[in-house]
């Protein structure tokens, strides 16, 4: 809350946040965990491996995480759909 204060800052953090930590999950569960020594960008390279054919929602996804922690998150709710799009597909894709 200090950081992005109430409202639609918040909000959008959340669920960039949120929807990040379920890749990380999901890429686990398919043998590709994410090493404590690695920023989100060292990692992407191996969520590509996780889940072929998704590379510009998982750059999407990541691009906004790095976005969040760094305090420039985006409240525009279409930007905020098709972060969540991108997690549905990932979702639905086959594991290598």
């Amino acid at each position: 809350v200090g950081q992005f204060g109430l409202g639609k800052q918040l909000y959008a953090a959340i669920s960039v946040r949120n929807i990040y930590a379920n890749v990380q999950r999901l890429a686990a569960q398919r043998g590709y965990p994410r090493l404590k020594n690695q920023t989100p960008n060292d990692y992407l390279p191996t969520l590509i491996g996780a889940f072929p054919g998704q590379e510009p929602g998982l750059r999407r996804i990541t691009s906004a995480y790095n976005a969040v922690e760094y305090g420039q998150v985006s409240t525009d709710p279409d930007e905020l759909a098709r972060l969540r799009a991108a997690w549905e597909a990932l979702k639905q894709t086959p594991s290598p």
